[in-house]
């Protein structure tokens, strides 16, 4: 009899670990391809960032720093990769932690303004040297 209720427990046991190893390998090749995409949040902490880098940039050297190619080159690439690392080294920023995402700034021909846009996972913001971060409504 006791020899029974073992087996039971076993066989009950074993189905509910193949249950579980099943489930784990289905869900497996998801977790493998999952990318981390920012949040319109995080898009608009970094854009406050670099407002803030480009208006003191702006104050210590009379001028805005543009960069006219998105950065990096994919949203999704390691910072300061390439030749001579980062476009935004003048300003000392970066986008922060592991976020994802495309900067780049647009300065005004007389050199008074500057726009800087941040693009990732299908949002787009843009921030002025005032105001706040706002979505992109496009042209």
């Amino acid at each position: 009899m006791k020899t029974r209720a073992t087996l039971t427990i076993l066989s009950s046991v074993g189905i509910l670990v193949l249950g579980m190893a099943f489930l784990v390998a289905i869900s497996a090749p998801k977790f493998g391809t999952f990318r981390v995409s920012p949040a319109p949040r995080d898009l608009r902490d970094n854009l406050g960032d670099l407002q803030r880098a480009e208006v003191v940039h702006h104050a210590t050297s009379g001028r805005f720093v543009a960069v006219l190619e998105p950065y990096p080159a994919t949203e999704d690439a390691p910072w300061g990769t390439g030749p001579g690392g980062s476009p935004f080294e003048p300003l000392g920023w970066e986008r922060e932690g592991g976020t994802l995402g495309q900067y780049w700034v647009g300065v005004a021909d007389d050199g008074a303004d500057f726009t800087a846009h941040g693009t990732a996972g299908g949002e787009h913001y843009v921030v002025h040297a005032t105001g706040e971060p706002e979505r992109w409504a496009g042209l």
